[in-house]
């Protein structure tokens, strides 16, 4: 829409169509706007108008052009594109008088809403009221404290990134609405959105950093302020094991024979592509005595490193990665800033953020004493160590038959748990657990309740939460057939079970030796 500062040229248009009036070819536009007038809340006039641009052979429409008479008298004047039906207008002092008219604008003659005896439209249509007396006029309530909700909006597509969808639950009634005068939402502390009236808004999510944010409403009136309390939006779970960033948990595999590592990017049950680790530019193999003991986040890029072990010298080795693309290495240190070398009986059983500091953890299991520690670690350096207590407070020992199988948050509490496998019974065993503290224990049920035992050819070859719903899955290996399977869960049931598929992506999903799991 433009504003247009100069008069219509009324009289050169006028010329034009006696010269062309003499000319019996000449074809004109001849339908003219209908015009209404409505006031939007609380400063706004809308002006429509109904118009179909029909014009005779020949001619065609070109432009509207609105005029609007100020109750001062002066005239404003607007232009619009051909396809253009309204126009807001301000309308900044109740019961005063506009008066509007729209004229369309055709290549040969124009046609004004005003014209066959009909005046211009005014707002309002009637002579406006006189003013209410003082008296009339509302006492402003004191307004109740405001209760607000918050729910993430996905943006769509593989990324992570959200908007934030505030809500006002408890709005106030009408005549305290009429009196608000100022509604406005905050964002950790900073004001993101004020408006006269505005029950629902969307703000946006965080960008760079996927962190919790605070939110908070205050209303006001003539009577009073008031804010409510302050929420909190969590950002979406963090898979486990996300080498792309996508928040999908993907899946990591070693060939043993030629000391190839590849990376399938999972979307659920579904690969979606794979890709050779490299550094850049090559592809990278390793073999023994080194081994892939573990894929988490270790540096804190929301994106899976790989840690590896030599059995020969104890050597523990973070590899930084970069999707599948090695950025950085580096040797595990102790707090005395020197490289640690451990070896037999202890062994690295898992990976995970033990403390919350959005840094993956070490998990390590001696399998003499039945032992298992924590090592919390700042990247590739030890933070501090703990060993696993019970319930009762003391340490827990537990060995053969009994293996760790994995860890991860299994009861979306926000705290890695610890999967156990009977490698006898068949049965599979969740930890509940608060740091390095056993909180409580439940055995894996079935879809229907009922206890399920597997055993070998199926192992345990990970975890990772595959369907985003801030849950632990249990993916299992099938080493005759060479089947990966999901066992999505809720807790300590399963609710479903998914085999992986590889048909988007083409090539097989049945994958056995060499080839290994490597989602510890």
């Amino acid at each position: 829409m433009t504003t247009c500062k100069t008069p219509l040229l009324a009289a050169a248009l006028a010329g034009a169509l006696l010269s062309l009036g003499s000319s019996p070819a000449a074809a004109i536009g001849t339908e003219k706007p209908i015009v209404a007038v409505s006031r939007n809340w609380p400063a706004t006039l809308t002006v429509s108008w109904i118009h179909m641009g029909q014009t005779e052979p020949g001619d065609a429409l070109w432009r509207y052009d609105i005029e609007e008479q100020l109750p001062t008298g002066e005239l404003k004047r607007y232009r619009t594109a051909r396809d253009v039906r309204t126009l807001n207008v301000p309308y900044p002092v109740p019961n005063q008088t506009h008066r509007f008219r729209v004229c369309a604008v055709y290549n040969f003659n124009w046609k004004c809403s005003n014209e066959d005896g009909v005046g211009w439209t005014s707002y309002p249509a009637a002579a406006p009221p006189p003013p209410p007396p003082v008296a009339s006029t509302p006492t402003p309530q004191r307004l109740p404290t405001p209760v607000i909700r918050g729910e993430r909006i996905p943006m769509g597509g593989d990324t992570p990134l959200y908007n934030v969808r505030l809500t006002w639950a408890n709005p106030v009634n009408a005549t305290q609405m009429g009196l608000i005068t100022r509604i406005d939402w905050y964002r950790n502390g900073a004001l993101v959105s004020s408006s006269p009236k505005q029950e629902v808004m969307d703000a946006p999510g965080p960008r760079e950093q996927m962190a919790t944010n605070r939110y908070k409403l205050c209303i006001e009136n003539a009577a009073n302020k008031v804010c409510s309390e302050e929420i909190t939006v969590a950002p979406p779970p963090i898979a486990s094991n996300d080498f792309n960033g996508d928040s999908h948990g993907d899946i990591l595999w070693h060939n043993a024979s030629n000391g190839e590592s590849q990376v399938w990017s999972m979307t659920g049950a579904y690969r979606t592509g794979r890709a050779t680790v490299t550094d850049g530019t090559r592809p990278l193999f390793i073999g023994a005595p080194w081994h892939i003991v573990g894929s988490r986040d270790f540096n804190g890029d929301r994106k899976s490193d790989v840690l590896w072990h030599n059995s020969s010298t104890g050597e523990i080795q973070l590899w930084f990665m970069e999707g599948a693309r090695l950025a950085g290495r580096a040797t595990v240190v102790g707090q005395d800033g020197r490289a640690i070398y451990i070896g037999p009986p202890w062994s690295i059983v898992g990976t995970s953020d033990m403390n919350g500091d959005r840094r993956s953890d070490i998990l390590w299991h001696n399998s003499a004493t039945g032992e298992t520690q924590v090592w919390f670690m700042d990247g590739h350096k030890l933070a501090g160590r703990a060993t696993v207590l019970g319930e009762d407070g003391n340490a827990t020992f537990v060995g053969a038959p009994w293996r760790i199988a994995g860890t991860n948050d299994v009861n979306g509490d926000g705290k890695p748990d610890i999967v156990w496998h009977n490698g006898t019974s068949g049965e599979t065993q969740l930890w509940f657990m608060n740091g390095h503290r056993l909180a409580g224990r439940a055995t894996v049920v079935a879809e229907n309740g009922g206890a399920i035992a597997v055993g070998l050819p199926w192992r345990i070859a990970g975890t990772n939460d595959f369907n985003q719903d801030g849950k632990a899955d249990i993916l299992w290996h099938n080493g005759s057939t060479g089947e990966t399977q999901m066992w999505f869960m809720n807790g300590r049931s399963i609710v479903r079970r998914a085999t992986v598929n590889a048909a988007s992506d083409g090539g097989g999903a049945f994958v056995g030796l060499p080839w290994s799991i490597m989602n510890q």
